[in-house]
């Protein structure tokens, strides 16, 4: 029962509403059985959170581009969230021509390598740290940050995650050796010229 009524003496009534939702607001009136009789109104008004998706320089990002086999960190700020509750779920959705596979990374086991860190800070915000190592192929969609439970409905945003098929790794690889390679041949073509021409 979420509507209680609370007496306090000597003549005092309060109205407790436990679980607040979004449907709530609106007038609230008190009417005492005098003659004629008497009404109190007052309005509640319900303030929703708001939920914004950050990169590792604190700007709010909808889509991000990343490497093959690369490192993926990203925040997820709620600030006027519940007062008493501090979950944060993760939902990772990858849609195809023909299928749509939803997974809550929280509980997820099958990938691995995912580590998610949430905390609230003193004022009341609530923070959410997601990290995957090596993201393939496979880990491209779209990545949800939300309330758990009915608040998913008024606190929830998503990024998009796009992987680039070059992978990084081979990249610093390939261009080391296109560097490395040739200075290391010219180092030992002069240093052969010099001796050469030290002996002659």
């Amino acid at each position: 029962m979420r509507f209680q009524l609370d007496f306090k003496k000597p003549n005092n009534y309060r109205l407790r509403v436990h679980n607040v939702q979004l449907h709530d607001e609106g007038y609230y009136h008190c009417q005492l059985s005098t003659h004629p009789p008497q009404i109190i109104w007052t309005i509640l008004r319900i303030v929703p959170p708001s939920v914004r998706i950050l990169d590792n320089e604190n700007n709010t990002v909808t889509e991000i581009h990343h490497h093959l086999h690369s490192k993926l960190s990203i925040h997820c700020h709620i600030s006027k969230g519940p007062r008493f509750a501090s979950s944060v779920v993760w939902r990772f959705t990858k849609e195809t021509d023909s299928t749509r596979t939803s997974i809550i990374l929280n509980q997820s086991l099958e990938r691995g390598g995912i580590r998610i860190s949430t905390w609230r800070e003193e004022d009341g915000e609530i923070f959410s740290h997601l990290e995957m190592v090596r993201v393939g192929l496979e880990d491209q969609g779209n990545y949800t940050c939300s309330l758990p439970d009915d608040l998913a409905r008024i606190a929830t945003q998503t990024f998009r995650l796009y992987i680039s098929k070059e992978s990084w790794e081979p990249v610093l690889n390939c261009c080391n050796s296109v560097v490395m390679f040739p200075l290391v041949e010219l180092v030992g073509r002069l240093l052969l010229g010099y001796l050469q021409t030290t002996v002659l």
